[in-house]
């Protein structure tokens, strides 16, 4: 409901999130180096068996923008492939 009612707070919580998200992949990728082919960057419900969660200009407006930093991130410190993970039929 936030990410229409009140986007400013749903901004920031995913901002906070993704930060916490990125200093435990800064860790791993320490520990790891060049020792992995392919990376989970990220697990995300964006649909439904029949639907999308949220409509494709929403998605477009406050997701992608963080997913679109999390994959710079990796592929700024890794040449691993990247893996993406969604729940759900995401078609539109």
């Amino acid at each position: 409901m936030d990410l229409v009612a009140n986007v400013e707070f749903a901004e920031a919580l995913m901002d906070h999130y993704l930060q916490i998200r990125l200093a435990m992949a800064e860790r791993a990728l320490q520990e790891v180096g060049d020792n992995v082919d392919i990376l989970m960057v990220t697990s995300d419900d964006l649909g439904m068996t029949d639907r999308t969660l949220i409509s494709p200009a929403l998605y477009r407006d406050l997701i992608k923008p963080r997913q679109k930093r999390t994959f710079d991130f990796f592929r700024a410190r890794s040449g691993a492939k990247l893996y993406f993970h969604t729940d759900g039929a995401i078609y539109p």
